[in-house]
């Protein structure tokens, strides 16, 4: 069976230049079929900007913050099958809704 929902992944950006950065180092990850918030919360572990990346299979809206809410604004709109990177700070978690 194909995966329907959001996969998404806490861990750092790396700098491999003046101008690039890349997504490495997880730390977690969580896969969620139904609209909601994550379990876990960014942890802040490293000294590196840390970041969600989030990868759905459908058009969602996404929040991040200590109690984030989909519904409400401020949220981003993350396109089906298009993978956005989003900087987070200690205890982060990340909530979504269908758009």
């Amino acid at each position: 069976m194909a995966f329907s929902g959001v996969h998404i992944v806490y861990g750092m950006l790396q700098n491999v230049s003046e101008s690039s950065d890349v997504f490495g180092g997880a730390l977690w990850s969580e896969t969620m079929a139904a609209p909601g918030v994550t379990a876990l919360a960014a942890t802040k572990a490293t000294a590196r900007v840390d970041a969600f990346s989030i990868l759905p299979t459908f058009d969602v809206f996404v929040a991040i913050g200590n109690a984030p809410n989909a519904a409400q604004s401020p949220r981003h709109l993350v396109l089906a099958g298009e993978r956005v990177l989003l900087p987070c700070a200690l205890g982060d978690k990340v909530a979504w809704v269908a758009a």
